[in-house]
This record gives structure tokens, C-alpha cells and sequence, in this order.
């Protein structure tokens, strides 16, 4: 089939016609695929490339001389698809222990604050100083971006509080 600049063969295929259908078939698939995953902002969209890989090559592949289409071909997609999976669960774990961390330092953070709301400062002015030492050192710890140290700087202040209030009572 001549198109004008281009020549279609049907690629062993029975004609052109199912040739063509066949190639719009994946590209009605794959162009949408390929949009979502560039207009996406989550980081699970990477989870969205082992279809447009496996889409991609099927493709690719029907451009090419084969004798069957969508069978064992496929298989050699797989090491590319792995990858993307080896990587969405990297991903997914430092999102997990990063939520993790921040749900941590949101309870300690309630609990130093709890400590403080219960605390006699007319019987010890060094928890008074406290009072004011958390409240610069959350200012820092916001500013922090290791969320290992955030936690630790926390978790000190609060054996800290803990040890003056033991001592008070």
C-alpha cells in the first residue's frame, strides 16, 4: 500500500489492512498509557512504564519479520519490566520508612508538648528554659532534612523532659 511518503507492507501479515488495524490497536493503547505517565505526579506512576514497555514492544515487534505475535516474544520484554518492578519497590519502601519517620515525629512531638502542658513550671525554672529550648529546636528540627536526625533530636529532648519531670515529682 502506498500512502505517498511512505510504503506499507503487510509484514507477514494476511494484508495491509489487518496489518494497520493491528498497529492502531496497540497505539490506541499505548498513547494514552504514555500520557498518563507524563501528566502524572505520584510517585506509583512508574508502575504505569511495565505496560508501556510490554505495549512498546508489541509494536515495535509487528514491524518486524516474526512468525507469531504476542506469544514468546513477549518474554524478552521481561527483563525491562523486572527492572521497573525492582524499582516501583525500592520506591515503595523509602516512602514507607518515610512515613514512618514523619508519623513518629508527630507522636513525640505530641508527647513532648503533653509533657509540657503537665508540667509545674513555677517549681523548676530549668523546664521552663525547656519550654523555650523545644520550641528552637522544632523550629531547627523543621529545618532538618536527614529525618534520622529530626528523630533523634527529638527523642533526646524527650529523655531529657522525662528525667527533669521524674526528678520534680
Amino acid at each position: 500500500m502506498d500512502l505517498g511518503i511512505i510504503q506499507v507492507h503487510n509484514n507477514g501479515f494476511l494484508n495491509v489492512r489487518i496489518f494497520v488495524w493491528f498497529l492502531l490497536q496497540k497505539l490506541i493503547i499505548l498513547i494514552p498509557l504514555v500520557l498518563w505517565f507524563i501528566t502524572c505526579q505520584h510517585w506509583w506512576k512508574y508502575a504505569i512504564l511495565s505496560p508501556i514497555i510490554l505495549y512498546s514492544f508489541q509494536f515495535w515487534e509487528a514491524t518486524q519479520d516474526v512468525s507469531s505475535l504476542d506469544a514468546a516474544g513477549n518474554i524478552k520484554a521481561f527483563p525491562a519490566i523486572f527492572c521497573v518492578v525492582l524499582l516501583l519497590l525500592m520506591i515503595s519502601k523509602a516512602i514507607k520508612y518515610r512515613v514512618e519517620i514523619l508519623m513518629m515525629y508527630e507522636h513525640l512531638t505530641e508527647e513532648i508538648e503533653d509533657l509540657l502542658k503537665n508540667a509545674d513550671f513555677n517549681a523548676n525554672s530549668v523546664l521552663y528554659k525547656n519550654v523555650k529550648r523545644f520550641k528552637l529546636l522544632k523550629a531547627e528540627i523543621a529545618k532538618e532534612t536527614n529525618a534520622r536526625k529530626q528523630l533523634m533530636k527529638l527523642i533526646t529532648l524527650r529523655e531529657e523532659l522525662v528525667k527533669q519531670l521524674n526528678i520534680n515529682y
